[in-house]
């Protein structure tokens, strides 16, 4: 071998030994599977946009669900209370047979507890109610008018009943809940009924009458001795041959209104609908979860 092969060969050797050639051989035998590794982090996670690994990158929040995060045949109960305002219109008085009478407000209020499952509840619930009427003039349709009295109620009920309810989801936590309830009452308190006369402002509603002072005082004609209702009578109830009710129902056939979940374990609900006595009630309860 010649000098000059001699040298050829030793600067071949020198060019593969060297270590941009293995890089440069290292990146071709590389091909996909290095390019692959390559996108991959110290311990084989996926990199993420903006550098670091999958494993790196922020968890996404969890979504709260309110009311829905209810496990589907699970049951729920909670216990809350409620507060309803019933509406008796004075025309009321007028479909069932008489005349006369005035507009009344009867607030409720009481416990409720709720027993819920797969987006359907029924609430049982006890509430105290007042059918308080200040005096107004009554009497039955047939009757002349002779026959009106100043009627004052101060009746009252305690009453159980239950609502059922179900829900069509709006919201995570609010939904449009729809159903109906009824319930029965014991009455007590007291009815008072006193003859009465046309005063000077006497109307075609018969608003202006008074109340007998007594037999024949001070109207002849009005103030008869037909009955003794004169200042201070309390009507009977049914028990003793009266007209005042010793039980008195809570009947509604529509009941609309939304659910709010602000937490789990909470509940804020607005209602309203048809019900007699009524025609129609609004009202709000709040629920605390129990289990």
């Amino acid at each position: 071998m010649t000098q000059s092969e001699r040298d050829a060969t030793l600067a071949s050797a020198a060019l593969v030994a060297s270590p941009e050639s293995k890089d440069a051989k290292s990146e071709e035998g590389k091909g996909e599977e290095g390019k692959a590794l390559e996108e991959k982090g110290e311990e084989g996670e996926p990199k993420v946009r903006g550098g670091g690994t999958a494993k790196e990158a922020p968890a996404a929040e969890p979504a709260g669900d309110g009311e829905y995060a209810q496990e589907p045949g699970k049951t729920y109960h909670s216990l809350g209370a409620r507060f309803r305002m019933a509406v008796v219109p004075q025309f009321m008085f007028g479909l069932f047979g008489a005349n006369g009478g005035k507009t009344v407000l009867s607030p409720q209020v009481g416990p409720e507890l709720a027993v819920r499952r797969n987006g359907f509840e029924y609430d049982l619930w006890l509430t105290y109610a007042s059918y308080g009427m200040s005096d107004a003039p009554f009497k039955a349709k047939d009757d002349p008018n002779e026959s009106y009295e100043i009627i004052r109620s101060e009746i009252k009920t305690v009453s159980i009943g239950a609502d059922f309810l179900w829900s069509a989801r709006m919201h995570r936590k609010l939904s449009f809940v729809y159903g109906g309830g009824a319930g029965i009452g014991v009455v007590f308190g007291d009815l008072y009924r006193t003859q009465s006369y046309p005063g000077s402002g006497v109307n075609p509603d018969a608003e202006g009458y008074l109340p007998c002072k007594g037999v024949g005082n001070p109207n002849g004609t009005y103030c008869g001795n037909d009955n003794d209702h004169y200042p201070g009578y309390k009507e009977a109830s049914w028990i003793g041959g009266g007209q005042k009710p010793i039980l008195f129902p809570w009947i509604a056939p529509i009941q609309l209104g939304l659910r709010w979940t602000p937490s789990p374990k909470i509940v804020l609900r607005l209602d309203a609908g048809v019900a007699f006595p009524g025609p129609f009630f609004f009202g709000i309860a709040a629920q605390h979860g129990l289990f």
